[in-house]
């Protein structure tokens, strides 16, 4: 008499039959891993720039293809939010942010750019000499008491260089 083979018929038959299967089922995996193209991962760091806060930006050329100044941003206050300190006539005020921080403080320039001129003329530098630590924000401001920045040429103050004083 003929028996088909039923695995619940014995523990012994069970356990052969779990172990076969995953024998073969690890071999199969095995072999599909080494012979299957390699994957590309892809890259989860998200850009230092884009984790800025609202309105800082990094120092461009002028078309905006590249960065000028790595691992810095700054804002530019608009006129009007900010006081100027007693007797100084006009003054701008610039937030800067560094993302490896600067041990001997922070230095920002700015010129004014001329609506309908290429060129740009004379800068104003500011620094700070307290040390600034990774991605904390430091305000500084910039006396514009000559005749360029309060004559009739009004000149439109732009980011000229940010760094660390080191």
């Amino acid at each position: 008499m003929k028996r088909n083979l039923n695995i619940s018929e014995s523990p012994a038959k069970r356990l052969y039959f779990v172990i076969t299967s995953l024998i073969l089922a690890f071999a199969s995996g095995c072999s599909n891993a080494e012979s299957s193209t390699p994957q590309p991962q892809v890259s989860q760091e998200v850009s230092w720039y884009s984790t800025l806060p609202v309105g800082f930006e990094p120092i461009k050329t002028s078309d905006g293809s590249e960065i000028l100044v790595p691992d810095f941003a700054f804002k530019m206050h608009q006129r009007g939010t900010f006081d100027c300190p007693k007797n100084w006539r006009n003054c701008r005020q610039v937030a800067v942010i560094s993302k490896n921080g600067c041990t001997k403080g922070v230095f920002a320039s700015i010129v004014g750019k001329l609506k309908d001129y290429a060129e740009s003329e004379p800068y104003v530098s500011e620094k700070d000499s307290n040390p600034l630590q990774p991605n904390e924000i430091r305000v500084l401001k910039f006396k514009l008491n000559d005749e360029y920045w309060n004559g009739t040429i009004s000149p439109i103050p732009t980011i000229y260089s940010l760094g660390c004083n080191d």
